[in-house]
């Protein structure tokens, strides 16, 4: 969409205090939402968010948006899922899934000033499956 309530907004708003807001200017689809806590991660076809370099996915605190470092460069991300303190990703792009978790005192976190880095893997062994469209937990 291009606009939410009258105002306009690139496909992402957020509807608060009776109005719609525009939450960034994305040059492409979101298709994917995750949550946790306050923090609300995007997954999608855009490669940038208010002219900043964003590959596929986001996260989003409050009204600021902060890169997980290294992503997705081809391809979509169709589905997120949070878990276990990480954000898997599904969709269609090489290897089909991947993966962020959070990581403590190592130096990228230490550099960081959060005391967190995210650490960025593919998942491999999906490939003949074609793109991830959904992600769910299982406990046995």
């Amino acid at each position: 969409f291009t606009s939410a309530g009258g105002v306009r907004a690139s496909g992402l708003a957020v509807f608060r205090g009776g109005v719609f807001e525009a939450l960034g200017e994305l040059d492409g689809a979101v298709r994917c939402f995750a949550a946790s806590g306050d923090s609300v991660f995007l997954g999608g076809d855009f490669t940038s968010i208010d002219g900043s370099p964003f590959n596929k996915v986001a996260l989003l605190r409050g009204a600021r948006f902060e890169s997980l470092g290294q992503s997705v460069t081809r391809g979509s991300v169709r589905s997120l899922l949070f878990t276990m303190n990480c954000l898997y990703a599904g969709g269609g792009f090489p290897g089909y899934g991947a993966r962020w978790c959070k990581e403590e005192g190592t130096v990228a976190a230490l550099s960081s000033g959060t005391g967190a880095a995210w650490v960025f893997e593919t998942l491999d062994g999906f490939d003949g499956f074609g793109p991830i469209r959904a992600l769910e937990v299982a406990f046995e």
